[in-house]
């Protein structure tokens, strides 16, 4: 049997963007004394049209565009942005026992985009866990590459965003495709005319499904 190999998302998948948002936004709103809900609504807006283009988050850009519209100190916001409260704590509450788990079937690989040093941020209380981290600007151009690189393994990939789970069902169909459903704390998507071939809410089944399709012919 091939060697399990695990590709984990970060965002909305085993991190909780909205919360984490949420508590960072309240914190913004304490430092610049303006009423949360107002500033929520444009910290959101900003958000928006910094990553339009993109779909990731720089944030020195965000820090800068954040600073001009509530007119207050960048080094405060930074550290805000930045802080060990929002970009360690929110990871939601089954992923550490799911990959603490797994890791004894198969290496687990984080393959997400974003700012590098902000995502990695991100994994702090599980890289003892990881293989290896992946992150890019554009994951979906970088995909045929990174498949290609453990071709040999027995792949399952975990995102909540169905054009990563169908480009790589193209690249290879024996990819077991795994698309996350966060309920309302997920991104929607439109489909991609794409079915996964599991759909889940949460990790904590996964070691159950890894164990169940690893038998499976490739």
């Amino acid at each position: 049997m091939k060697k399990i190999l695990v590709f984990l998302d970060i965002d909305y998948t085993i991190y909780n963007s909205k919360d984490a948002g949420i508590y960072r936004n309240k914190k913004i709103s304490q430092l610049c004394k303006i009423n949360f809900k107002d500033v929520d609504r444009d910290v959101s807006k900003i958000y928006k049209k910094i990553t339009l283009k993109s779909n990731i988050l720089n944030p020195a850009l965000f820090i800068i565009k954040l600073s001009k519209h509530f007119k207050i100190d960048k080094n405060k916001l930074f550290k805000i942005i930045w802080s060990e409260e929002v970009l360690q704590n929110f990871l939601f509450n089954d992923v550490i026992k799911a990959v603490s788990t797994v890791r004894r079937m198969g290496d687990i690989i984080i393959f997400s985009q974003g700012n590098r040093k902000f995502q990695n941020k991100k994994l702090f209380k599980i890289k003892k866990y990881l293989k290896k981290i992946h992150i890019f600007n554009n994951k979906l151009k970088n995909l045929k590459k990174i498949i290609n690189i453990y071709k040999n393994k027995k792949i399952f990939i975990i995102d909540d965003w169905p054009l990563i789970l169908k480009t790589a069902k193209k690249i290879d169909k024996n990819i077991i495709t795994i698309q996350m459903y966060r309920e309302k704390k997920a991104r929607k998507y439109p489909s991609y005319n794409f079915i996964p071939d599991i759909k889940v809410k949460s990790l904590k089944n996964l070691y159950k499904i890894l164990k169940l399709y690893s038998y499976l012919k490739t």
